[in-house]
C-alpha cells in the first residue's frame, strides 16, 4: 500500500481510468489547453495540479497568475547593521 489518503487513492484510479480509455493522454505532444482541460475533468484534480501536470510534460508555458503573484509579493531583503566603535 502507497498510504495515500482515500481521496487520493479515488482521483489516482479516476486518472488511470480516464487515461485507459483515452479521455486524458498523457504526453507532451497534447496541446496544453487540451490538457489542462481533460485532466481538471478528473475528480479532484484541481487546475493547480493539472498544470504541474503539463509542466511535468514539457509544457514551460508560464502559469496563469504566478507572474501577477509574483509582482504582489514584497521584495526580501535584508540589512545588516553594524555596531558603533567596531
Amino acid at each position: 500500500m502507497l498510504g495515500l489518503p482515500p481521496t487520493a487513492v479515488k482521483s489516482l484510479a479516476a486518472l488511470t481510468a480516464g487515461v485507459a480509455r483515452g479521455d486524458v493522454a498523457l504526453h507532451h505532444a497534447v496541446p496544453r489547453a487540451g490538457l489542462l482541460a481533460s485532466l481538471t475533468m478528473v475528480p479532484g484534480i484541481e487546475p493547480a495540479t493539472a498544470h504541474q501536470i503539463a509542466f511535468r510534460l514539457g509544457h514551460r508555458e508560464p502559469v496563469p497568475g504566478l507572474a501577477e503573484d509574483q509582482d504582489r509579493r514584497p521584495a526580501m531583503t535584508t540589512t545588516r547593521q553594524g555596531r558603533a566603535g567596531k
